[in-house]
């Protein structure tokens, strides 16, 4: 642009000329404004002075952040005269975001987790997402390969946030670097008493801040307008300042009132010039992620933590390593890496039985347990948890003999001695019921009684004490809700899901599913949400939705081969088999049963066995040539099983089964003794529902059934002692 007068004129003069032979309005559009040079600048106040008798319509775009202040103040004239109207853009939503990056990278559609990371760490800015973009297309990297961030901030992006930094003052920027290192939010009275500088002084700061669009002013305090500005910052300290403020950080907040968690004191010290200070917290951190079931967080708190144990002397430095070792194996354990976490173990007894530790020894023996749990071992994993009982007992260890309890109520379960499992639950619940207020329950999400609760549930509901099971499992999930531990939420939905499986009440079980559907969008399935995905399948196939419930089903159990997930991962394909043969799917129904059988049986498991061998005597009544005999002995070993681990609602089913067999026989006598079994047991157990659908079909209605006469069948008491 000319810098005189007159060329404005002469351009004013022509877009008049311009509009008396165009469709008016006139649309002029100058973007970038706050570059603008001064004759730009004044041709914009010029042009809003004709604009009440000229059809011109002056679009200026510009970045207030970005606006020089002799510029910002035309602005404000030009508005109190009323000659301008502006509009502040709003960021991207996640579907803007989403087409603006695949505009610019076709490719990028195909991967939603990179664009839903892109929403993330852009917030939406139109900016930030071209440069992002832009940066990973010109360096020719893929954005599947960055699974812990997207790219560093591109040099584009980082010049611009610089200039904006190079416009402060040189106390301005040291006292911004403290609130980067302290995060992105911030207060006055932080800043403060970490930078030792006055209020005063500070408060002109912060306004010029957010006069640049640096910051934003929040209820609480201040926030980086975005955390690509809080990094350009931070990266300006040199290391020496960084380690400094970090100190000064945590040595603020450690003695304040109330002092601050410990993952900020382990964050900020692992980062300063005194990293030994980071041990203790390290290891809190890391037993906070464990009660809170965040086992990839606990695996890297652990790590940095054994990171800082060369600094320790030998004899410490062991004992802390069985600690730390004895967090990591369980987060290793629970993340799915149970080779790792066996190694560590191994380690770790050889590390304590060498200190002639008892008390390490006994939480060993614990993780142990766990380990075996996760893989599938049962019995073994009873073994190492009667070991920890003794432990616990011998050291008067409170939380220890809670969780050797807790792992035999699970491994009695597993194994189908169900009045054991409710008798260590009902044991596990006293105790924290004892030493822990209902209120503190509630508030305190590290708490294991929600899954206790909704252990002793399931429990109940395989004896058919279906009050008791509804209670108990209600129970914890309300005490799981107050929590707002989202894991501990998950398991005790599922476990509350099981009760209702058990009680065939589907569509209770997808009322208790309602609302996790958004668990099931996560990268990755977790125990939980794999069991809760593979109980909404077999509800919704039994609410007449039986093509979505296989399908359901079936991811469940991908992810589980996929993982080699092995804790009641039979009990997903024993469902699938069901709906398979709901379908007519014979031949995969019986594939998938057999498995189930092998698998169920390795297990120890005997009520899954004798539940599974009903279901295949079903699939093969159904098959072109049954075999009578094979099918009446698969009911018979059924009745066998659950009558001996007391399965009351699973084997009135299995006497209802061997009914309909006798029936087509036509041995009446034994049809109607199987009848009256099962329905003395529906009776007694309050199953009203099914009470009633025996009572419609009893035998004697059905003689003209006789389909298989003069079968050699051996009768429902054939093998059973008197």
């Amino acid at each position: 642009m000319g810098s005189s007068a007159s060329m404005r004129e002469a351009i004013i003069n022509l877009l008049i000329l311009i509009t008396q032979h165009s469709a008016p309005p006139l649309h002029l559009i100058l973007d970038d404004l706050h570059w603008g040079d001064t004759p730009t600048w004044e041709l914009l106040g010029a042009l809003a002075r004709h604009a009440s008798s000229t059809p011109i319509l002056v679009i200026g775009l510009y970045r207030a952040e970005d606006l020089p202040e002799e510029r910002a103040r035309l602005v404000r004239t030009l508005q109190r005269n009323n000659l301008t109207t502006s509009f502040t853009l709003q960021p991207f939503t996640h579907e803007q975001s989403t087409a603006l990056a695949e505009g610019l990278h076709p490719d990028i559609s195909t991967d939603p987790i990179f664009l839903h990371r892109l929403y993330q760490e852009t917030e939406g800015n139109p900016f930030f997402i071209i440069e992002t973009v832009r940066s990973l297309t010109e360096s020719g990297r893929s954005a599947k390969i960055l699974p812990g961030g997207l790219t560093p901030t591109s040099i584009s992006l980082q010049r611009v946030i610089e200039a904006r930094l190079d416009r402060l003052s040189a106390p301005s920027r040291e006292v911004l670097g403290i609130a980067a290192a302290i995060g992105r939010a911030f207060t006055l009275s932080l800043l403060e008493e970490i930078s030792q500088t006055s209020a005063q002084e500070i408060i002109p700061f912060i306004e010029s801040w957010m006069q640049r669009g640096l910051v934003t002013e929040e209820s609480q305090g201040y926030n980086f307008r975005h955390d690509k500005i809080r990094q350009v910052v931070y990266s300006g300290l040199s290391r020496a300042r960084r380690e400094y403020i970090h100190r000064r950080i945590a040595e603020v907040l450690e003695t304040a009132v109330p002092p601050a968690d410990a993952v900020t004191l382990a964050h900020h010290y692992s980062r300063s010039d005194q990293l030994l200070r980071a041990l203790p917290y390290l290891t809190q951190a890391g037993e906070l992620a464990l009660r809170l079931r965040a086992y990839h967080d606990a695996r890297q708190f652990g790590l940095q933590a054994v990171g800082l144990l060369g600094y320790l002397p030998g004899a410490r430095q062991r004992e802390e390593r069985i600690d730390l070792n004895l967090q990591l194996a369980q987060a290793y354990s629970f993340s799915g890496d149970l080779n790792r976490a066996s190694e560590i173990l191994n380690e770790t007894e050889r590390l304590a039985s060498g200190l002639k530790d008892e008390a390490r020894l006994g939480k060993i023996f614990r993780h142990s347990a766990q380990l075996f749990w996760l893989r599938g071992l049962p019995d073994t994993a009873g073994d190492y948890a009667r070991r920890t009982l003794r432990a616990a007992e011998e050291l008067n260890d409170t939380p220890l003999l809670q969780a050797s309890l807790r792992m035999l109520g699970r491994v009695s379960i597993a194994l189908s001695a169900f009045d054991d499992a409710i008798a260590y639950f009902l044991r596990s619940v006293n105790i924290q019921e004892e030493t822990i207020s209902d209120k503190a329950l509630r508030a305190n999400g590290s708490t294991d009684l929600p899954v206790m609760l909704g252990y002793l549930g399931v429990a109940y509901a395989r004896v058919g004490a279906w009050e008791r099971a509804l209670v108990s499992a209600q129970r914890g999930l309300e005490l799981a809700e107050a929590s707002q531990t989202w894991e501990t939420i998950a398991f005790a939905r599922m476990q509350l899901a099981f009760v209702h499986v058990d009680y065939h009440n589907w569509q209770a079980c997808l009322g208790v599913l309602q609302g996790t559907s958004d668990l099931f969008e996560q990268e990755s399935l977790t125990p939980a949400t794999f069991m809760l995905l593979a109980l909404r399948g077999t509800a919704l196939a039994h609410n007449d939705q039986l093509a979505e419930g296989i399908e359901t089903i079936r991811k469940a159990l991908a992810w589980a081969d996929e993982t080699d997930y092995r804790v009641f991962n039979f009990l997903p394909r024993l469902f699938l088999a069901e709906c398979l043969l709901m379908a007519n799917e014979l031949e995969s129904a019986q594939t998938e049963i057999r498995r189930v059988l092998k698998e169920s049986r390795a297990a120890g498991n005997r009520m899954t066995v004798g539940y599974a061998q009903r279901v295949l005597a079903e699939i093969l009544t159904r098959t072109s040539s049954p075999n009578w005999v094979e099918i009446e002995n698969h009911l018979i070993e059924s009745m066998q099983i659950l009558r001996q681990v007391r399965a009351r609602p699973e084997l009135a089913r299995t006497y209802l089964a061997l009914r309909k067999l006798y029936d087509r026989a036509g041995q009446i006598a034994w049809a109607v003794d199987c009848h009256f079994r099962a329905t003395s047991i529906f009776e007694e157990l309050g199953m009203s529902e099914e009470l009633r659908l025996a009572q419609g079909q009893a035998a004697g209605d059905r003689r003209g059934a006789v389909v298989i006469p003069n079968l050699p069948l051996r009768g429902p008491n054939a093998g059973v002692e008197s």
